[in-house]
């Protein structure tokens, strides 16, 4: 098999780099809403003048509208940068390690003392979260969400 030769990670990621980029072209032409001018709508209403007992229902039913409206360009697109940084992160780690093969992933042991394994979890965790503060901003600036959406509105969009 080709990918147990010696250079099989830089195999891997030049074929994660290839799909990423074929990816991130296919997404470049499509459209972001099957109807733009009712999403325009649906993203500048006026949320104010919603009754008070309809403001759940209301913003649930535009979470509804806007998932129909919207096309696969930013699935596309994030699919292709997530294939794109996932090759990049395997060269770095074989730089790292200074092996090239799947091996080296297979013998990957725990740090030897507890102050580096901490560490290592702490840097996980902390890029986790800066991660996740990241997409929330990005699907925000894409009209994911509504721009009177808190923490309800968007918790209750992801549950989808």
């Amino acid at each position: 098999m080709i990918l147990r030769n010696y250079y099989s990670i830089p195999t891997l990621s030049a074929l994660l780099i290839i799909i990423g980029i074929f990816l991130l072209a296919v997404s470049h032409n499509r459209p972001i809403y099957n109807d733009p001018q009712e999403a325009q709508r649906l993203l500048s209403i006026n949320y104010a003048i919603v009754p008070n007992t309809e403001k759940d229902n209301f913003t649930q039913d535009w979470f509804i509208k806007m998932d129909k409206l919207r096309t696969d360009k930013y699935p596309l697109l994030d699919m292709g940068i997530n294939l794109i940084t996932t090759a990049i992160s395997l060269v770095i780690l074989s730089i790292i390690s200074k092996d090239w093969t799947f091996q080296a992933f297979k013998n990957l042991k725990t740090p030897p003392k507890r102050t580096y394994f901490i560490l290592l979890g702490s840097v996980g965790w902390i890029g986790l979260h800066i991660a996740e503060l990241q997409m929330l901003t990005i699907d925000f600036k894409r009209g994911e969400f509504p721009w009177w959406a808190g923490n309800t509105p968007i918790f209750r969009g992801l549950q989808k």
